[in-house]
């Protein structure tokens, strides 16, 4: 824990820090006008953007790799 820490601290750590509170702004519509970024932190959102759709795809794959073997699957019921 004490390395992130210390790596959230950096000046990379920083920037990732105020990329998630800007998504954060940005999704509740606190800001409105993209003028208002950054190119450099728009640039950090959009790879942020890309490293969030690529979780929920594998999260999704996994769910219907999941539901497929699933169906293969069947738990043998207790003896009663």
């Amino acid at each position: 824990m004490t390395l992130l820490r210390e790596d959230m601290q950096s000046v990379a750590g920083y920037r990732l820090n105020s990329a998630l509170a800007l998504d954060f702004a940005l999704d509740k519509h606190v800001i409105r006008d993209w003028s208002e970024i950054p190119a450099d932190d728009f640039n950090i959102l959009r790879l942020l953007q890309a490293e969030q759709n690529k979780y929920q795809q594998e999260q999704t794959d996994k769910a219907n790799q999941y539901a497929a073997n699933g169906n293969h699957h069947q738990r043998k019921q207790p003896a009663g």
